[in-house]
């Protein structure tokens, strides 16, 4: 029969393992916890770093793309900006001998027309046209008069593939500076704004 000191021994004993077992497996989950919050905490740096160096070339992307709206602007004296006209801002110009022609073409920063002419000086402007309606003005390019073959007109935003556009011929109040306000859109005798269309293909 054990003693009392035995019992005491025994049970210290007892007490001592379980508490050590209980301590190891605490310190093991722990180690767990740490590790997966080291492995979390480098992958979120990892993430945040990509996501900087992302945000870091959508700014120079950004910036290169103003300075060369701005090229655009000082070459051809065209204010860039993509502003969608009011048909009833100015009456139109009307011309019996404009015309225009163009094809369906790559999708770019370019508008190309084949053939236009101009009874008086004036602009080849390239819109973006939905359901037959002239929408945003994407550029626009000084001619005088006379008839011309191979021509394009730079774009302060891209073409997209599938997309319809139109390329009008319009007028200049003299200034020979682009403004949507003042160089109209050019008309037949009829009344049919002078323009011609293109859908943006795959390149």
């Amino acid at each position: 029969m054990l003693t009392e000191t035995q019992k005491m021994i025994i049970v210290a004993v007892i007490g001592f393992g379980l508490g050590f077992g209980g301590c190891f497996i605490w310190l093991s989950g722990k180690d767990a916890r740490l590790a997966k919050s080291i492995g979390s905490i480098g992958e979120n740096a990892t993430n945040t770093e990509a996501a900087l160096k992302g945000a870091m070339q959508e700014k120079v992307d950004s910036l290169k793309e103003q300075i060369r709206i701005k090229e655009q602007e000082i070459n051809t004296g065209v204010t860039a900006t993509l502003e969608t006209p009011s048909s009833a801002s100015v009456a139109s110009v009307i011309s019996a001998t404009a015309s225009i022609s163009t094809h369906n073409q790559k999708a770019g920063n370019k508008a190309y027309v084949d053939n236009v002419t101009f009874s008086s000086p004036g602009w080849l402007v390239a819109y973006e046209y939905t359901g037959g309606k002239l929408g945003r003005i994407l550029g626009a390019y000084y001619r005088g008069v006379g008839t011309y073959s191979n021509l394009d007109v730079d774009l302060v935003k891209n073409t997209v593939a599938g997309s319809t556009y139109a390329v009008v011929v319009s007028s200049d109040d003299g200034d020979k500076n682009y403004d949507y306000r003042k160089d109209v859109p050019v008309v037949d005798s009829s009344g049919k704004t002078i323009l011609a269309t293109f859908t943006a293909l795959e390149n």
